[in-house]
C-alpha cells in the first residue's frame, strides 16, 4: 500500500504514531530508531512481511519500521 505521511516527518522511535492522508493510523512496535531532515507529507510503502508483521519504508530512507495499524 502507498500513501503519504500527514504533516512534519523527522524519523520515528519506538511507539511513533504516523497518521497516514488515507485516515489509517500506525504504530511503530519494534524498538529501532531512525532519523532524518524534516520532510512534509513523504510518501511511504507499506508491506506486509512474515507470520502477520507489516514494515513501513518512507522514500529516501534506507530503513523500515515493523508497525501496526489501530486505526
Amino acid at each position: 500500500m502507498q500513501a503519504h505521511i500527514v504533516g512534519t516527518f523527522e524519523g520515528w522511535e519506538p511507539k511513533s504514531r504516523f497518521k497516514l492522508d488515507n485516515g489509517q493510523v500506525w504504530v511503530v512496535v519494534d524498538d529501532h530508531s531512525a532519523y532524518v531532515a524534516a520532510t512534509r507529507d513523504p510518501p511511504v510503502t507499506i508491506e506486509k512481511g512474515l507470520f502477520g508483521a507489516y514494515y513501513l519504508s518512507v522514500d529516501g530512507l534506507n530503513s523500515k519500521a515493523r508497525v501496526k495499524r489501530v486505526q
